[in-house]
């Protein structure tokens, strides 16, 4: 299959490409380069990869995907089959503090995406949202209750929630920019996969601001920065290692009735849990410094029950293999020996 890849240099989307390439797809990706220097595809340079290159002399160029004409020239010019649009202005944080240009990015880069395939006729578009297009539920009168176990929050994030929309309420510009990307989708391109991320994780995965609470604490670990974990730890997420969502979006470029899915683990886990067990991985015996939890999301769990029937996914990577496989990445990269 010819598939274009927007934000081909990031975190999860490099791991995408690299599974494209190892089935003999045909690859070209965009990037602005705002948040990778592109080193995640670096082992790919000789030809493997159709990495942005203008065809006359092979250098990279770098193309924001709101550009419409150059994107236009892209598209006419690779004509590919499916679109896996990554691309995105990715911090909560920033969105507070730049919302103009997470609109630009999320927003007007997503309908430049948008007027490409409808125009070359593309098959199929598969597009990364995020669950911060849900309520906050701690706050929300609407609690859904959802299969729950002893210990668990009392609610849950349906997949279905486009019709349930007491579930649906940003408390971020970055969850509203989203959420406004999958209504645009829907009303102009009926042939989408949308998958609402939990918290991705793993290798290749630098932290934004504030944000990506594992990489922060791995790279507390091996002394590169001090973290501060907000909220003592108490707020929980829907940690996905990112080989999960890779398999995921290797399966939606053939199967899958469109729509929207909560790509997840559909488990809620503690953010002192995640530290307590990249203790344990790493045989670190520091402490952690606590802050003011400020996301108003104290809570996240999102249940992935269509996601697996559709795709007929069983498993995920267990929780402790992701983060050893996840430190062991950051030590090598940081160069730093961990003492016994």
């Amino acid at each position: 299959m010819r598939i274009l890849v927007t934000g081909g240099a990031g975190f999860v989307s490099s791991h995408i490409i690299d599974a494209l390439i190892k089935k003999r797809h045909k690859v070209f990706f965009v990037d602005n380069f705002s948040s990778s220097d592109g080193s995640n595809l670096i082992h790919h340079k000789g030809g493997k990869l159709k990495s942005l290159l203008d065809t006359r002399n092979g250098l990279v160029a770098t193309v924001d995907i709101a550009d419409l004409p150059t994107l236009d020239y892209i598209f006419s010019d690779f004509k590919p089959w499916i679109i896996l649009h990554l691309a995105a202005q990715p911090s909560l944080g920033n969105s507070w503090l730049q919302p103009r240009q997470d609109a630009v990015s999320n927003i007007f880069g997503t309908i430049a995406v948008l007027d490409c395939c409808v125009k070359y006729k593309v098959k199929r578009l598969v597009f990364a949202s995020t669950s911060a297009v849900y309520a906050n539920m701690e706050l929300s009168p609407f609690s859904v209750p959802f299969m729950r176990k002893a210990g668990d929050p009392p609610y849950a994030f349906f997949e279905d929630s486009v019709s349930r929309n007491n579930n649906i309420d940003p408390s971020s510009p970055y969850g509203l920019s989203k959420l406004t990307a999958e209504n645009y989708i829907r009303m102009f391109f009926p042939e989408h996969i949308i998958f609402r991320l939990g918290n991705v994780y793993g290798p290749r995965q630098i932290p934004l601001g504030n944000n990506q609470l594992i990489p922060r604490a791995i790279k507390q670990i091996l002394g590169v920065d001090e973290v501060a974990i907000k909220g003592k730890g108490e707020h929980t997420r829907d940690f996905i290692y990112v080989d999960d969502v890779v398999k995921g979006f290797m399966k939606a470029l053939k199967r899958g009735k469109p729509g929207t899915y909560n790509l997840c683990t559909g488990n809620s886990t503690k953010a002192t849990d995640i530290l307590s067990t990249l203790k344990e991985v790493s045989e670190w015996d520091g402490d952690w410094v606590d802050s003011v939890h400020d996301d108003p999301r104290l809570h996240v769990r999102m249940d992935n029950t269509k996601y697996k029937e559709t795709f007929k996914v069983d498993d995920f990577t267990p929780l402790e293999e992701g983060l050893k496989q996840t430190f062991s990445w950051w030590k090598e990269k940081e160069k730093v020996i961990v003492d016994d």
